[in-house]
């Protein structure tokens, strides 16, 4: 927390670095909130559980209405260390914040352009993007990635709308997802190995060019990896590989002064 912003809890004072512990009961649920910026908070369970975090009114850049964003939280031991992430369709700028899980040196590349950089346990980092641009994030250590869409300077379409990011470790080859209604545009984007990417099907057929909205290739340490954003229309969505070439998947749309986006999975790995 920022520093001389105390958060209360049952009539007790808590700092950054203070710990807070509490017993939850089965289906129990605890919230906690603050006025700063809680990123970097480590939470430590003695059982499983779910973790969501996200801020109750976003206007990024002083741009859009005030939005609720809400995500749930990867578990740490879960966290991949390589990322690409796109940027959103319809001109607007894309976000990406980057937080370490523990002291990691970090590299982004955006146009080329690649800054190093050393975060330290539980702090971040925000870079961004901007329309047909691809921010690609590599770590020596495990890190969690979220893409949040600003509001467009040209057009209602869209307020902010945050994703938490799969790295290229925890992709899958198979999704089936909602595409939701009464939202005037929706889109899926897809990130896959560029070697792969005539064997995309789409509910069971190839991707019509059509539907192409951007394409775009970027090199990393792990090889070359296309990024493909198709426009899609409402219902049920089903995205493969003939091949099981696994790949990442983004969905997101807009309406007036309203926007979505959430990730079509994310394969946690084995963490023993």
């Amino acid at each position: 927390m920022a520093v001389d912003t105390p958060l209360y809890i049952d009539g007790n004072i808590y700092r950054d670095g203070d710990i807070f512990s509490l017993c939850l009961n089965k289906f129990e649920t605890f919230q906690v909130g603050h006025t700063t910026d809680l990123t970097g908070t480590l939470v430590n369970s003695s059982a499983p559980i779910a973790v969501f975090s996200g801020d109750e009114c976003t206007r990024l850049l002083s741009r859009g209405a005030c939005d609720h964003l809400v995500e749930q939280v990867p578990p740490f031991l879960n966290l991949d260390n390589v990322f690409i992430v796109p940027s959103h369709a319809e001109d607007r700028t894309t976000v990406v914040r980057v937080m370490a899980g523990k002291d990691t040196n970090l590299t982004y590349t955006v146009n080329s352009i690649t800054t190093n950089l050393t975060l330290t346990t539980g702090s971040s980092r925000e870079v961004s993007i901007y329309s047909n641009q691809i921010c690609l994030i590599q770590s020596e250590g495990p890190i969690l990635v979220t893409s949040v869409s600003v509001a467009s300077t040209t057009t209602t379409n869209g307020d902010p709308y945050m994703t938490i990011v799969p790295g290229i470790h925890q992709f899958i080859d198979y999704y089936k997802v909602p595409i939701p209604y009464n939202y005037k545009t929706n889109y899926v984007s897809i990130t896959i190995n560029s070697s792969a990417v005539s064997d995309i099907l789409t509910n069971g057929t190839s991707v019509s060019q059509s539907n192409k909205v951007y394409e775009s290739t970027i090199t990393s340490a792990s090889g070359n990896f296309t990024v493909l954003t198709l426009k899609v229309i409402p219902g049920e969505l089903t995205i493969q590989t003939t091949n099981h070439i696994p790949f990442g998947l983004l969905i997101y749309g807009h309406g007036e002064f309203v926007g979505y986006g959430f990730s079509g999975n994310t394969l946690l790995q084995d963490d023993e």
